[in-house]
């Protein structure tokens, strides 16, 4: 991005709100961004750093938000997540991040094949 025009957010946000790009424009932060705002730059390849981001609760407006339903699981819209703590030693963590392994993914695909495994063998 060097040799890059500067501009502050404030006047990139004008630019995208009047319809122009900011391609080719180093975006400054020098105040808080709305949390809207942010989802604006965001949408054009500008990162809001989060610690600028700023935004009320109670101008949210969730009234479109439909309520969360059984349907919903059962229906694979939405998956429960959990987490777990995994002791692991130096170098099983060494091979994952030297292999880059996704580990959520990892155990989720265990646990899946596991699971099917175990329905399918007959008691």
């Amino acid at each position: 991005m060097d040799g890059q025009p500067k501009i502050d957010a404030q006047v990139a946000l004008q630019l995208l709100k009047q319809g122009k790009s900011i391609r080719g424009y180093t975006i400054e932060f020098t105040s808080s961004i709305n949390a809207i705002d942010a989802i604006l730059l965001g949408k054009n390849g500008v990162l809001v750093p989060e610690k600028l981001i700023e935004y009320n609760d109670d101008e949210l407006d969730f009234d479109d938000d439909p309520d969360i339903t059984d349907e919903d699981f059962t229906q694979g819209r939405l998956t429960q997540v959990i987490h777990v703590d995994i002791p692991l030693d130096k170098e099983i963590k060494d091979w994952i991040q030297e292999e880059e392994i996704n580990v959520s993914e990892l155990v989720r695909n265990l646990l899946q094949g596991f699971y099917r495994t175990l329905k399918s063998i007959p008691k």
